[in-house]
């Protein structure tokens, strides 16, 4: 599903909205360049959605164990969209550990319409330019995870989030 955004501040009733349908009462979201500027916490108690980021809490068990079992949902900004096959594109780190994405049943991403690119060549070539700034992982993210068992019964979730919401922004 993809929610489009006039500018920044159109991110937040979709935030709400999703919310809402979704019934997110906790959110773990990443601080990267894309969100921080949001000040997802204080939108989050006007809210009533709690809005938690990995610095909240005291070591890496608790940290996983929120992730896993508490929050709702991971919300993130993407470095890039690449628009041949609507894939959206993280680079991991400190302001967005990967688990934000991978551990919720429901990851929102928050994508700025100029990172949106081509092919998926263009997001390989941007991350491999500057070879002394390499990222110490990336993911490329193509709708919910899914699997289909011996028979082919097709699962959402298996090894990641149900639903994946991008909110194109610009």
């Amino acid at each position: 599903m993809v929610y489009r955004a006039a500018n920044a501040q159109d991110i937040k009733p979709h935030l709400a909205e999703i919310a809402a349908r979704e019934q997110v009462k906790i959110m773990l979201a990443a601080t990267d360049a894309v969100l921080a500027p949001l000040h997802l916490r204080a939108w989050g108690k006007t809210t009533g959605v709690e809005v938690l980021t990995a610095e909240d809490f005291p070591d890496r068990e608790s940290y996983r164990e929120a992730a896993f079992n508490r929050v709702q949902a991971g919300v993130t900004g993407a470095d890039w969209g690449v628009a041949e096959s609507g894939t959206i594109c993280l680079l991991h780190d400190r302001d967005q550990p990967r688990l934000i994405s991978i551990a919720p049943l429901l990851h929102i991403a928050v994508l700025p319409v100029e990172r949106l690119v081509a092919v998926y060549e263009q997001v390989v070539q941007s991350v491999y330019a500057d070879k002394n700034r390499l990222p110490a992982h990336f993911t490329f993210i193509t709708g919910p995870s899914m699997t289909a068992d011996i028979q082919g019964g097709p699962f959402k979730g298996m090894h990641g989030p149900r639903k994946l919401i991008v909110i194109l922004v610009g």
